[in-house]
């Protein structure tokens, strides 16, 4: 995949989360950690970020760059809706297995179950999954 197309997706991924993902950005192009670092080294050296403390950066949202993604939602949406849709777990809360969902730091119990493969199966049903 071309660089510049690369970049796109990549400000349409940030754009859509509001934060920059490094694992979903890691799978989305199947990168290690360092070589997505260089893509976002480059965002930063074109004005897209600003440094703050060890390897944090503040996005700068004035940038015309992510102006030009904001007026294009069929690039950023997708990515929005699956950061909102957040990640399900099944895992032990207070002394009971539970289907937790999680949305950047925040937690929500969805449904408690008597174990572990209640859990899951829980989670295959909600999703339709064979």
């Amino acid at each position: 995949m071309p660089q510049a197309e690369q970049l796109n997706i990549l400000k349409a991924i940030i754009f859509g989360y509001k934060r920059i993902p490094m694992s979903v950005i890691q799978r989305k192009f199947l990168l290690g950690y360092d070589k997505v670092l260089n893509l976002i080294a480059l965002l930063e050296q074109k004005g897209l970020f600003e440094p703050l403390n060890e390897g944090e950066r503040m996005i700068i949202w004035q940038h015309p760059d992510w102006q030009i993604i904001a007026n294009q939602p069929e690039l950023w949406q997708p990515w929005a809706d699956s950061a909102a849709a957040g990640v399900y777990k099944v895992e032990k809360y207070k002394a009971q297995w539970c289907v937790v969902r999680e949305v950047h730091a925040n937690k929500e119990v969805v449904a408690c179950v008597d174990n572990e493969d209640d859990g899951l199966g829980w989670l295959m049903e909600k999703f339709n999954v064979v």
